[in-house]
């Protein structure tokens, strides 16, 4: 972290705090909805990574995404919008930390198991759908 610059720590630090962000807010949420209502949290993970690697093959033929996209990284600028995998990472990694917080606060609130599940099944399988995509459009890889 020593060769790091002022502007990567910044970016760092944003990264965290959003995360954090969706860690804290999601300890004290409402299940917004019945357990009936939700879908199984296996079928969204199976989904997300095929639904995303659809959308980031949109962004293949973006003209405004960059030639060559950086593998999702903790010190780039996750706003950058022509590299779609910086975002990407920053929004299933909150998903990531907003289910493991709904599955704590299942344990002391009415909140249902079920409910943080799905959110920690979006947020993984998110993340695989980034490392399939750099697999499938291997030729925007630097």
């Amino acid at each position: 972290m020593e060769n790091k610059t002022t502007k990567e720590k910044l970016f760092l630090s944003i990264r965290l705090l959003i995360i954090l962000f969706g860690l804290v807010t999601s300890l004290t949420v409402v299940q917004p909805v019945p357990d009936y209502q939700l879908p199984s949290p296996f079928l969204l993970f199976v989904l997300v990574p095929a639904i995303f690697t659809i959308v980031i093959g949109v962004q293949f033929f973006n003209p405004i995404s960059d030639s060559t996209w950086q593998p999702p990284s903790w010190w780039l600028n996750p706003f950058n919008i022509s590299q779609p995998y910086q975002f990407s990472h920053l929004a299933f990694c909150f998903f990531l930390a907003s289910g493991v917080g709904l599955a704590i606060s299942s344990t002391y609130s009415s909140n249902s198991l079920k409910y943080g599940l799905c959110q920690v099944a979006l947020g993984l399988g998110g993340i695989v759908g980034i490392n399939i995509s750099q697999y499938i459009y291997a030729r925007k890889n630097p």
